[in-house]
Parts: structure tokens; C-alpha cells; sequence
């Protein structure tokens, strides 16, 4: 008997459950009469990779089949071999409700000689069963290679939704900011961002629906319509892959799992689908693999939010994750008798049926080097037994009867995946939301917070957000929200910009701020924000500084859209947020029709926040472009806010444009650039004046804090902080002051009219002193004989950090009224500093920053 007849033979005799699967009479299967398969067929004979970090790895040698019968003996068309001569990649293979089409993702040959981003990119094609015809929607030669479309799935409505990194919407928002169009970098800089579209099947008529700097991948339509999808995101300490759901038009994007949870085995989503049953079903396998064993999980994420915690907030003693669907593949390197899985597509016909790619348990025969032989326990337990290559057939397999019988035979160097089945089933819901026609028109979506108090839940209000919704009440508040955006960081390879520009740390990349809101009272926020923009909130307090944690997740909202939240909630809390549909707030509004303590203008309706009654009244408000508003409350609608700290008055160059300052659109940013807007507070003369208006002295910075003074004589500079504005010799992209402010220095002293770096003797860990020795370990001696003490530099810490504001007490003291640089600054410069600090600090806010422009 041939080894191919053998490994037939035992494919025919082997169950892949647990337990020994008993073989079914081979009677004709219904589902062999009547539905098609399609599935992709890879050469695997070279690895073939894996990589949540780049979706867009191409693995040569896939072709797409069709089997318009299940059973093992119906023929296998390749619908593929007439596209392309030369190898191609095919995955992320769908097909329509009613079974008539399929959507896939190709790739087209390696080109030779030709560089990386010269390369073809991912498209996707239609394939009409009924006609067998295979077509790229995208014709247009140019706008199908702007990007690599990924994921493709159809809608209820008959258009296709895919994940892609052309990031439609996003590049013309950079145009409208005056920059190229670009693909920006997902937030850890690893592979341009992939994010959700829509398009005709035609092609036509394309749109970015979900806005992120992370990875938006394995989009599900599910059965309400919904479309789930796996969200790789790097933002601080928010790193790992958590599940989303949006509609079709991009509205109410909201978490479904995974905040603060860990996958099974520490492994990685690898598929995302939904069973018969309802459930999601997970595929889990290592995040850069090119193993292709798969492990699959029941996810209810129906009643939970996270592993170990219901949506309601309370503990879960159980897992969200069902026992595997199958048994676990063995780790890296071992075997075991239940074999390994690799693909699990359910069938909807209420058979409890599925189709899997999985590969028996297989050894070398230890009798006979040619031969391989089923895993017995034995085997296993034998040192010398040597595993047989991984051999994946397809089967159907019943999860009522724990029986299977084979479709596709296993063939050695094939694997098999992407498996669709071509049947009829209900198409799923539509849910598109009704947008707000004025918002939409202005392109804007609204955000209505009930009470940034309102932490998970829990009233952090002191007393409490009753007794502080009375604007007379002398209390701790929140004053204001700032709304940032993240910059799109380009490919180097595109754009060669200096890293250098992050500053002192690449952890915040670059921000821009799309403006400031107000908080009610009560903590209560309603307030316009553009849409088609990714955001993120931090909480300031009446120094327009963050007292927040910096929030790592990136929303967005569509023109027309309006999303209500309870509050607010800390990383570190594993309480549920960000859902559509959320428990009561802590802020239950309005008791009666006026809000006690208030000024009385604006008139209260029961269970409205202090936010909503102002937009009622007054109008819905778009952000501002500073943390200065008027006292509505205690002064009445007609209050007028102080300016004196308004950017506008800055005697340096201001972030805040004329144009932006008279007429906050959608379009208006601010970006603050170190050498453009804090470098030169440090020049600038402050001469102090005399009741007669002479100048009796100037808090210039650069007067003190320079290595030279003014008859050009060297100078030990003030606190050992050095302002200049030159070059630094450490990195010469930085000035010094940049440099002395945010990185470590060692202390100066004044020897002999030249300033040097102050050397001490080195002490170890007992105070003892350490003494030079030569390479023999021997002491070197001075020229009088004596051991001669190591000497080290003494290490200046940074004056400040890029952890926020607030976070930088130091340098608030010195500012503070009775600090001792008090009123060396005005409102305004202070207000530029803190802004700057809450952002990260950065060098600069544009990878495209130059000084000498």
C-alpha cells in the first residue's frame, strides 16, 4: 500500500474529537446534495506566516476552490488559476446571504526587482457563482493600489464593508489641515493603520466608517446587523485586542469584550465569527506565528464584558469563555492524540453541524522511516518517536453525534482555510441610526456626558453630585473637558521625517487639541465635536490643567450623531463603559424645573443634567479653543468670560490663529511646537517697573538661566538650568533648553573662569570610597604612592516631565503666588505651558515641523 493510500485510509478511520469518533456509514450527507463550498488552498511547504501587527504579510501559493458538492468524492473547481499565472495570495474569504456570491482579498504576483511599496496591494474580488466569473471591484488601476483592502464582508444592503489602510476619510481630513495625503501609522508605529470602509459592490463610492490609530480587524456582520470586529490597539497602557461593535454608517461605535482581559493560553484572536446559537465564536493562536494550529472558543459576550465580570458591573465566578470547541492543540513542539485544529466555520441549518481543517495526530513509523502511523500513547511517551508533518483535511463535523466524515482529503504541504459555506440563510438586520440633519450639515457629531463624577458608577462628587450641582456651593470641581486628536504619523519611508520631533518621549506621539467644553456644575457635559475625527477626553481643573488619567482609547463620532455617557472611568478600573446601552447614571438631573443656587435664567425639565438645560436654552455649544468660560451659572447667559489668559494676548507666537479665535469650526486645531511657542517665553524681556515707570529689574528667563553673562564672562546658570536656545551638543535636532528641561545633565561648577563638569568621588553602596584599579585589578597610585579615588559626574534630574501639568509639582510651586518665580509669567504663558505638558511635551506637533520655516 502507497504512504498517500495509507494516510487516506487512516483520514477515513479517525475521528477529531476529544474522545474516539466513531465513522458514520458513508450515506449520502443532505448538505452534500445541496449547498457549495468554497474554501482556499495554500502551498505550505514554505511557512506560512502570521502577524496581528501586519495583517498585510503575503504568503505566495493560495488559490480559491469550489466545491459544489461536500462529499469527499465531488469535484474541487480552482476558481482562481485563470486570474494570475505566477503565485498569488488569497484570504479572508465571505459569502453573500443568499449564497450567490463571495468576496475575498487577493494579492497579486511579487514583482521583481521592484521595491516594497512598489509592490501590489491587497484588492478585492467578486466572484459570481451563477455566472463563475471573477472580478475586481475596484478598476481603476490608481485607486485600486492606494491601499491594501483586507477583510471583505458583505452588508445587508449588498455592499461590501472591509478593513483597509487607504484610510479614505482620513487622508482628506489631512488635506483640509493643509498636509499631503498620507497613511498615517497605527499608534505603535508598526504597519499603517487599518480601519473599517464601506464601498458599492461595483467599487464605487468609498468611505472610511471607523476612525483609530490601531488595527480594525476580522469584521463580522452579525444577525441584529451589528458589525463586530477586533480592534488591535498600542495607546499607553491600553495594548491588546478588544472587541468593538459599529453600524454600518459608523455610528455608535461601542466596546463589547476584552478591556482588561487576557484570551485563553495568553494567545491572540486570530478569527471572529457568530454561531448558530448566537454567540461569538473566537479563533486563538499566537500573535506572529507560523504555526497553524488554531485553538476556538465560545465568547458570550452577551453577559460579559470582560473575563470574570458581567455587564452589570458584578464579578463573574465563571469564565466568559466556553470550554474549546475541541480539544487544545498541543503547544509548540509536542503532539498530542487529538490532532490540531486550524479552521471552524459553522453551517446554519440547525443540524449543529460545522466544518473543520484539522490534521490526525502523526508519527514517523519507528519500524519504517517511510511510513507514518496514527499517535498512539505509547508513541507519545517514547522520547524517540519523531512527529509526522501536519497533514489538514476538511470534514464536517457533528457536535450532537461527535462524529465527522471527510470533505477534502489531507495532502501533504496544503493547507486548508478560509472555508465558506454557500447556503441561503436570513441576511442580517440593517441598523443605521437617524442622524441630527444640523449636525450633520456642519459636520459635527455631539457628545452629552451626564457627570464626569460619574466613575464607573460610583458618585466621586464631594459631598456628592446633588450637593455640588449648587453653583453657590463652595467645592473641589472639574471645570473643564479638553478634547485632543492624534496627529497621523507618516511612513519614514514616505515621509522622512526626524523622530526627533516626539521630544522626549514617542510614549503620546504627536496630539493636536481640537478645543475645550465647559463642565456644569453637576459634571455634566453636552457639547459639539467634529466628526470623523478619533478623540479622546482628559478632565482639567481651574488651571486648565489634566487631573485626569490620560484616556487611552480613541472614540469617534459621524456627522449627525449624538452619544450619551454616564461619566467617566479610570484604566485601571475593570467596571464596564463605553456601551451604548449602560447602566442608570449616578446624576439623575433635575428634581424640579430650576436649578437651586443658580442664577435662574436657565430653566431645568425633571431628569435633565445642568449641560443639556444650557443646550436647550442657549444652544448646543461647539468647543472652544481655551479653557475660559463665562460663570452662566452664578452670573446668568449674559456673564462674559476673563480673557486675561487668553492665548491671543501671548506678547509670542500663539498657536491660536485669528481666524480660529473669532470662529471655532471643525477645522481649527491647535499645535504647539517647543521652538515656535516655548522657546521663545524664555527670551522674552519682562522688564519690572517702578511707581515712576523705570525698570528696576527684568525676569527674563534667558538672564539667569544662560552659561554666560552679560559682559559675555562664563556663569554657572541659575538652579543649573540652562535656557538656551542654541543647538545641544547631545542631539543637535534639540536646543538646550529642550534638552536641560527634560533629560538628565550633570551639575556645573565654575573652575578657573570656565565651566566644567563638577566631579566627586565615587562612594559604594557602604559609603566607602572607590578606587581606580588597572586591569590586573591592581590599585593605580598617584605619584606619592596613594590609591587614587574613581571620580564621577554628579546627575542633574530632568526640571520637567512629560507626564502632564499637574503631574510636574516642582515646577508649579516655583510659579505659584508665593513661589518664588511668582508672576514671572502671565495667565496666558501659563496656560500655554500647561497645555503643552498635558500633551506630551513633544518637540513638535507636525512631522512636517521645520524651524527654518
Amino acid at each position: 500500500m502507497s504512504k498517500l493510500l495509507k494516510l487516506f485510509v487512516l483520514l477515513l478511520l479517525t475521528g477529531c474529537g476529544s474522545d474516539v469518533v466513531e465513522q458514520q456509514p458513508q450515506v449520502q450527507d443532505p448538505i452534500a446534495e445541496e449547498v457549495p463550498l468554497a474554501f482556499v488552498i495554500r502551498d505550505s511547504s514554505e511557512a506560512v506566516s502570521f502577524s496581528l501587527a501586519d495583517p498585510t504579510l503575503f504568503n505566495p501559493g493560495a488559490a480559491l476552490y469550489l466545491k459544489k458538492l461536500a462529499g469527499v468524492d465531488a469535484p474541487l473547481v480552482n476558481i482562481s488559476s485563470t486570474l494570475f499565472e505566477q503565485p498569488i495570495d488569497i484570504k479572508h474569504v465571505s459569502a453573500s446571504a443568499d449564497g450567490n456570491k463571495l468576496v475575498f482579498s487577493l494579492r497579486a504576483p511579487e514583482l521583481e526587482d521592484a521595491s516594497d511599496d512598489m509592490q501590489p496591494k491587497w484588492n478585492i474580488w467578486l466572484y459570481d457563482v451563477v455566472s463563475d466569473k471573477a472580478t475586481k471591484l475596484i478598476n481603476d488601476e490608481l485607486i485600486a493600489e492606494e491601499g491594501d483592502d483586507l477583510f471583505p464582508v458583505f452588508l445587508p444592503d449588498g455592499r461590501i464593508l472591509f478593513s483597509s489602510n487607504r484610510q479614505q476619510g482620513n487622508k482628506a481630513r489631512l488635506l483640509d489641515e493643509g498636509k499631503p495625503q498620507y497613511q498615517a501609522l497605527s499608534d505603535n508605529f508598526r504597519g499603517k493603520a487599518l480601519t473599517l470602509h464601506v464601498m458599492e459592490q461595483d467599487g464605487s463610492d468609498i468611505k472610511q466608517i471607523s476612525y483609530s490609530q490601531g488595527h480594525d480587524l476580522y469584521p463580522h456582520v452579525l444577525q441584529n446587523g451589528k458589525i463586530a470586529f477586533v480592534r488591535y490597539e498600542h495607546r499607553g497602557r491600553n495594548r491588546g485586542l478588544h472587541i468593538y461593535q459599529i453600524d454600518s454608517d459608523g455610528k455608535q461605535l461601542e466596546l463589547v469584550f476584552g478591556a482588561h482581559s487576557d484570551y485563553p493560553n495568553e494567545l491572540a484572536i486570530a478569527s471572529l465569527q457568530q454561531a448558530p446559537n448566537g454567540q461569538l465564536v473566537i479563533g486563538l493562536r499566537g500573535g506572529d506565528s507560523e504555526l497553524p494550529s488554531t485553538d476556538f472558543y465560545y465568547l458570550d459576550s452577551e453577559q460579559y464584558m470582560d473575563n470574570g465580570r458581567f455587564h452589570d458591573g458584578n464579578e463573574a465566578q465563571q469564565s466568559a469563555f466556553s470550554s474549546s470547541l475541541f480539544a487544545l492543540s498541543p503547544p509548540e513542539g509536542e503532539l498530542a492524540l487529538t490532532g490540531k485544529y486550524h479552521w471552524f466555520t459553522p453551517i446554519f441549518d440547525e443540524s449543529q453541524r460545522s466544518l473543520v481543517v484539522w490534521s490526525q495526530c502523526q508519527v514517523i513509523d519507528p519500524n519504517n522511516s517511510d511510513n507514518v502511523i496514527p499517535c498512539t500513547e505509547a508513541l507519545l511517551n517514547d522520547e524517540n518517536t519523531q512527529a509526522a508533518p501536519d497533514l489538514f483535511g476538511l470534514w464536517i463535523y457533528d457536535e450532537t453525534t461527535k462524529t465527522q466524515k471527510p470533505v477534502v482529503l489531507a495532502e501533504q504541504n496544503k493547507l486548508i482555510e478560509e472555508v465558506v459555506v454557500l447556503e441561503s440563510k436570513n441576511a442580517p438586520l440593517e441598523t443605521e441610526y437617524p442622524s441630527d440633519l444640523s449636525l450633520q450639515n456642519e459636520q459635527m457629531g455631539s457628545i452629552h456626558i451626564r457627570s464626569v463624577y460619574d466613575f464607573s458608577g460610583e458618585d466621586t462628587a464631594n459631598p456628592n453630585i446633588t450637593a455640588i450641582s449648587d453653583p453657590s456651593v463652595n467645592a473641589e470641581r472639574v471645570y473643564a473637558i479638553r478634547v485632543i486628536k492624534p496627529v497621523s504619523i507618516p511612513d519614514r519611508n514616505e515621509y522622512n521625517f526626524s523622530t526627533a520631533l516626539f521630544g522626549r518621549s514617542s510614549g503620546q506621539s504627536m496630539r493636536d487639541i481640537l478645543g475645550y467644553a465647559p463642565v456644569a456644575p453637576d459634571g455634566s457635559v453636552y457639547v459639539k465635536v467634529p466628526a470623523d475625527v478619533p478623540f479622546s477626553l482628559e478632565l482639567l481643573n481651574r488651571d486648565g490643567q489634566r487631573i485626569s488619567g490620560r484616556h487611552e482609547s480613541w472614540m469617534q463620532l459621524k456627522a449627525g450623531e449624538t452619544r450619551t455617557c454616564n461619566g467617566c472611568h479610570q484604566s485601571t478600573n475593570e467596571l464596564p463603559h463605553g456601551k451604548v446601552a449602560q447602566q442608570n447614571s449616578v446624576n439623575l438631573g433635575a428634581a424640579s424645573t430650576s436649578w437651586v443656587g443658580s442664577f435662574g435664567d436657565i430653566n431645568a425639565q425633571i431628569g435633565e443634567t445642568m449641560a443639556q438645560s444650557f443646550a436647550r436654552v442657549v444652544g448646543l455649544p461647539t468647543l472652544s479653543p481655551e479653557p475660559i468660560f463665562p460663570d452662566v451659572w452664578r452670573e446668568g447667559i449674559a456673564a462674559e468670560a476673563d480673557l486675561t489668559g487668553s492665548l491671543v494676548s501671548l506678547e509670542t507666537a500663539s498657536p491660536l490663529t485669528n481666524a480660529c479665535a473669532q470662529n471655532w469650526t471643525n477645522l481649527c486645531r491647535l499645535s504647539i511646537h517647543f521652538p515656535e511657542h516655548i522657546a521663545p517665553l524664555f527670551a522674552l524681556s519682562r522688564p519690572q517697573l517702578d511707581a515712576n515707570g523705570d525698570e528696576v529689574a527684568n525676569f527674563r528667563c534667558l538672564n539667569c538661566h544662560i552659561t554666560s553673562d552679560e559682559n559675555g564672562d562664563a556663569q554657572i546658570p541659575a538652579a543649573q538650568l540652562d535656557l538656551s536656545l542654541s543647538p545641544s551638543n547631545e542631539n543637535n535636532q534639540h536646543a538646550i533648553a529642550y534638552r536641560e528641561l527634560f533629560f538628565n545633565d550633570n551639575e556645573q561648577e565654575l573652575v578657573d573662569g570656565i565651566l566644567i563638569d563638577k566631579l566627586v568621588d565615587r562612594l559604594d553602596e557602604n559609603g566607602n570610597p572607590v578606587y581606580l584599579i588597572d586591569e590586573d585589578g591592581n590599585l593605580i597610585l598617584d605619584e606619592d604612592g596613594n590609591p587614587i579615588i574613581e571620580q564621577v559626574t554628579v546627575t542633574i534630574r530632568p526640571a520637567l516631565s512629560v507626564a502632564g501639568a499637574a503631574a510636574n509639582t516642582r515646577f508649579n510651586t516655583l510659579f505659584a503666588a508665593a513661589g518664588s518665580h511668582a508672576n514671572y509669567l502671565s495667565e496666558a504663558e501659563k496656560s500655554l505651558l500647561w497645555q503643552w505638558l498635558d500633551i506630551g511635551a513633544q518637540y513638535a506637533n507636525s512631522p512636517f515641523y521645520s524651524e527654518e520655516e
